[in-house]
């Protein structure tokens, strides 16, 4: 089951924050990494396990922010500054990012 848990706003360079309120349930760390997926209108990044080496892996970086890159953003229509809704589902080890705001003066 999914709950909204925290908003966040996309940055210049297109990464997210994964705020300590979604990563403890989830038990995500720094460094973790998460694969990212693309739905009709939002993306979902599925905790990946140590072993499951996958190119498409990004990495939470050291202020636990994932990048959310260009290509699946401009999919999207999301733009900086606009504010996502994040989900997090801890029985199948995913967070969802909704839009929930678009930005007046996206850039």
């Amino acid at each position: 089951m999914q709950n909204l848990l925290a908003k966040c706003k996309i940055d210049e360079l297109g990464r997210v924050l994964v705020s300590k309120v979604v990563r403890t349930p989830l038990n995500i760390k720094q460094g973790d990494d998460v694969f990212l997926t693309v739905s009709e209108d939002h993306v979902t990044a599925i905790l990946q396990k140590p072993d499951e080496q996958n190119p498409a892996n990004k990495k939470l970086d050291e202020l636990a922010r994932v990048v959310l890159p260009k290509e699946l953003r401009n999919t999207l229509g999301w733009n900086v500054k606009d504010t996502l809704g994040v989900f997090a589902d801890t029985e199948e080890s995913t967070i969802s990012f909704v839009l929930i705001k678009k930005a007046k003066n996206a850039a």
